[in-house]
């Protein structure tokens, strides 16, 4: 089900990411591109969206040209994420494959979603849907 006009950014790698993203029904994304010659990976980033200062002007540019930022999502895996989680409504802390203590303990004092791979998918769709019960979406 689509939801909308949600944006995802992320650092991760746009091969990884968009099948969840499809899942979740986000219909745009801000990810990590791999340059490509002939078809073959170069080993250079396109787009490095995790370079918190990349993420941050994508956040900056979309707020300022109205995107809804009830509907602003971000998730994070380790402290260089704050400046990230803090800019959307909707912070996501993720503990694995790393579990970044000092990062749960923020989102814990924050009311932050502490999310894992068994769980992420529940709960982000738990989000959308009091997004939409709240019109927001």
């Amino acid at each position: 089900e689509n939801i909308g006009n949600t944006i995802a950014i992320s650092g991760a790698p746009a091969e990884a990411f968009l099948p969840l993203a499809r899942r979740l029904g986000i219909n745009d994304s801000n990810l990590l591109e791999m340059e490509t010659s002939s078809g073959i990976y170069t080993g250079d980033a396109k787009t490095n969206m995790a370079l918190l200062d990349v993420k941050q002007a994508v956040v900056d540019s979309l707020i300022q040209f109205g995107k809804k930022k009830a509907s602003s999502f971000a998730f994070g895996d380790s402290e260089s994420d704050l400046p990230l989680l803090n800019a959307v409504d909707n912070p996501f802390v993720l503990t694995e494959p790393n579990r970044d203590k000092g990062l749960v303990k923020i989102a814990q004092e924050k009311g932050w979603s502490i999310v894992d791979a068994s769980t992420i998918l529940t709960e982000v769709k738990r989000r959308i849907f009091e997004l939409k019960e709240k019109n927001l979406i």
